[in-house]
C-alpha cells in the first residue's frame, strides 16, 4: 500500500457463502460466493479505485483459497491475512424463505475467530489509514474482539479514521 495516500484497511471475518437457487422444480443448486460485511466493503472500495488492505485469518483449506483468490483478483492487499492451518475458514448457507432469507452459519472455531494482529499488521495500522470494522467480527470471539480493540487504539493513536458497521 502506498503510504502517501489515505488507505483503507478492512478487518474482520469473511466467510464463503452458498446460496440456494432452484434450478428446476425440486432441484436445488448452490451458488458459491464470498460474504462478510468487511470483505464486501473491501471489495467495493477496491472496485472504486481505493487502495485497500484486508486483515483477517482464513483456514489452510479450499474455502480459504477461494477467499484469497477473490480478494487478490479484486486488487486487495492480502499480505496481512494469516493462513491458519489448524482452523477452518467459516462458511454459511443462504436459503430463500417467504420472509426473505434464512442463514445457517458454520463458524465456530474458524480461523477468523482466532485472528490477531501481527507486527506487520500493526505497522500497517500505524500509518494514516481508514480502518473499517464490524460489530459481527467483534462478537465471534474474545480473541477477535481484543484484536479489533487493539486495531482501533492503534489507528486512533496515529491520527487515522474509523469506519464502524454496527450490522
Amino acid at each position: 500500500m502506498n503510504s502517501h495516500n489515505k488507505n483503507i484497511v478492512c478487518m474482520g471475518e469473511a466467510m464463503v457463502e452458498f446460496t440456494r437457487v432452484e434450478r428446476q422444480k425440486g432441484e436445488a443448486l448452490y451458488i458459491r460466493g464470498l460474504g462478510g460485511d468487511t470483505s464486501n466493503c473491501a471489495i467495493s472500495a477496491a472496485r472504486q479505485g481505493a487502495n485497500v488492505a484486508y486483515l483477517s485469518s482464513v483456514g489452510n483449506d479450499q474455502f480459504g483459497n477461494v477467499a484469497m483468490d477473490i480478494w487478490s483478483k479484486e486488487g486487495i492487499d492480502v499480505s496481512n491475512i494469516s493462513i491458519n492451518p489448524g482452523s477452518p475458514t467459516g462458511i454459511y448457507f443462504i436459503e430463500p424463505a417467504p420472509e426473505g432469507r434464512n442463514f445457517t452459519y458454520y463458524r465456530k472455531g474458524s480461523a477468523a475467530s482466532e485472528m490477531t494482529l501481527t507486527s506487520d499488521a500493526r505497522a500497517l495500522l500505524s500509518g494514516e489509514v481508514i480502518l473499517h470494522l464490524s460489530a459481527i467480527s467483534q462478537a465471534i470471539s474474545v480473541t477477535a474482539r481484543e484484536s479489533s480493540f487493539d486495531a482501533i487504539d492503534l489507528v486512533k493513536q496515529n491520527g487515522g479514521m474509523l469506519s464502524y458497521d454496527t450490522n
